[in-house]
């Protein structure tokens, strides 16, 4: 889908002079392939040749009739247009879960033992931190240890 609501799948994607540039089959908004809207000029009528991405994204397969929706801009402007949810890029990856926890070899390092041992309690998913402070400061309920 393009930024002015046109629909359209990839039928082939190819390099030309350096460049990639898409086949792309137009659809109205009842979903009824339109062919070719530019001018043809003895070339194919089914499917817009060589187009530039820009402009273009990913999107959630539409249902038809598609209907115009208030779609708020960049600039916070309300616009009507044909919408349908956007899809991440192509190459874009999930990225990776950060892992919990301190790394061995950090907490084997730390010399004062209630600092280790809450940092542990920490790792392994504790998560009480008013406790694990005061047992870390070595203070009770009623202030610090004497």
């Amino acid at each position: 889908m393009d930024q002015s609501g046109r629909v359209a799948t990839v039928k082939e994607i190819r390099e030309f002079e350096g460049e990639i540039v898409f086949d792309l089959i137009m659809y109205d908004r009842d979903g009824e392939k339109i062919g070719r809207t530019s001018p043809a000029l003895g070339g194919p009528t089914t499917f817009e040749p060589m187009c530039s991405i820009e402009g273009w994204d990913r999107v959630v397969q539409p249902t038809f009739p598609m209907e115009p929706q208030w779609v708020v801009q960049s600039d916070g402007t309300r616009v009507a247009m044909l919408w349908s949810a956007r899809l991440p890029p192509a190459n874009w990856k999930k990225p990776k879960p950060r892992t919990r926890g301190l790394p061995a070899s950090l907490v084997r390092n730390i010399e004062n033992e209630r600092l280790r041992n809450a940092l542990e309690k920490i790792a392994s998913g504790d998560n009480d931190p008013r406790t694990t402070a005061r047992e870390a400061l070595g203070w009770t309920i009623s202030g610090p240890r004497t």
